[in-house]
């Protein structure tokens, strides 16, 4: 009906009865209706959500050496593994609520974050054994400013107060508290006596670390004051020392050292959290166009390549996980070097995503971490009763 009201108004008509009249009717109908539709298809692709292309991934059968292998997400399981939610957190604030560290005995340790308006806020610790059960539990709350440190057979509990203790634990799950001697807490001592102290905890002193206090008042603007715990003697001690300036004590670092972490749920992918994996095959399922947004000031590009189903093996410990990620695009050689890189695509037109793959294994766990997110922490685990190689 639109296409005869257009032309209706037109001089080209010369009866209603005309064959021309018909003819070019019918090219308006069909012209407009083709440009809708056109339009409509394209508007699909582009969102990459079109009813065709979900029949392409669901008609396309996947080749039976690989049917046993299962998508990697919150629901991974297959005949010896099954994947459980170990813990979460909705603090939304922190940017890793959840951390994993390594502990005496190689015993990994995760820490939680909770959210004051979570049960319990504070921070929640969960030791670990090998095989991903849970052995001791600490619980910190959030009174003052405490924080906690762990380190070798002990948890420091530390604050901007004369509020110190420690506990061994990290070592067997005790939670008594133990005392913290205070040396040069009124800065009294000699410079020899200092110096010599400072010297012996060079030496002697084990998992010594420095907490500055920051800037002196009292007249003093240009000095800093900075706290060196160290264990002497069968206990902890900390030796209260000032200094020329505002930097830290160079030849110690702070209670929470970075290379302590190994791993932080994360809703992205980061370098050091990439394992070894082995792509298996690729199947192709898909022909299209995709767009690379490498953002920073550079310019988009165009490309062209298969969207499929990417099988990988990944290690645990001893044994595999044999592991399905779908719409996939495998680039290999395309920044000028010989890497191989794994995005996920979103459609036809559109630009991909960074495939990631948040998943932790090492020889002295016998289960996987893994997240989807930074507020949830999976564990892979071996069921019960399955006999491991």
């Amino acid at each position: 009906m639109i296409g005869f009201g257009i032309f209706k108004k037109t001089k080209m008509y010369r009866s209603e009865k005309s064959p021309m009249t018909i003819v070019l009717s019918i090219s308006a109908v069909v012209a407009i209706a083709t440009t809708l539709l056109a339009c409509r298809s394209g508007k699909k692709n582009i969102e990459g959500n079109s009813n065709n292309e979900q029949a392409i991934w669901a008609e396309t059968p996947i080749p039976k050496a690989f049917e046993h292998y299962k998508t990697l997400n919150s629901k991974y399981e297959d005949e010896k593994y099954e994947t459980i939610l170990f813990v979460e957190s909705h603090d939304y604030m922190a940017p890793s609520p959840i951390r994993m560290y390594w502990t005496i005995n190689d015993q990994a340790v995760v820490c939680v974050t909770r959210d004051f308006k979570e049960p319990e806020p504070g921070y929640h610790y969960y030791k670990l054994d090998v095989s991903g059960n849970v052995l001791h539990t600490l619980y910190v709350p959030y009174t003052g400013d405490r924080k906690v440190g762990l380190i070798g057979p002990y948890a420091l509990h530390i604050s901007s107060k004369e509020d110190y203790f420690y506990t061994t634990w990290p070592l067997n799950g005790d939670t008594t508290r133990q005392s913290i001697e205070i040396l040069n807490r009124d800065l009294s001592w000699s410079a020899d006596k200092l110096a010599q102290t400072y010297e012996a905890i060079l030496r002697t002193g084990k998992y010594a670390f420095n907490e500055p206090v920051g800037q002196l008042g009292n007249g003093e603007p240009d000095f800093s004051l900075n706290r060196i715990f160290f264990f002497e003697d069968g206990k902890y001690k900390v030796l209260y020392k000032k200094m020329k300036g505002h930097a830290s004590v160079p030849d110690f670092k702070k209670l929470y050292r970075a290379e302590d972490e190994f791993y932080n749920a994360s809703d992205d992918q980061s370098l050091k959290f990439i394992q070894n994996f082995q792509l298996k095959h690729f199947q192709q399922v898909e022909k299209l166009s995709y767009e690379h947004s490498i953002g920073g000031g550079s310019p988009s590009f165009s490309a062209k390549g298969w969207a499929g189903r990417a099988f990988f093996d990944l290690p645990l410990n001893k044994d595999t996980l044999k592991v399905r990620y779908d719409e996939i695009i495998v680039e290999t050689a395309t920044s000028g070097d010989d890497q191989t890189r794994y995005y996920r695509s979103n459609g036809n037109g559109s630009s991909v995503s960074p495939l990631n793959i948040n998943l932790f294994t090492d020889p002295r766990l016998n289960y996987a971490v893994y997240s989807v997110n930074a507020r949830q922490l999976y564990l892979i685990k071996p069921k019960k009763n399955v006999k491991l190689r």
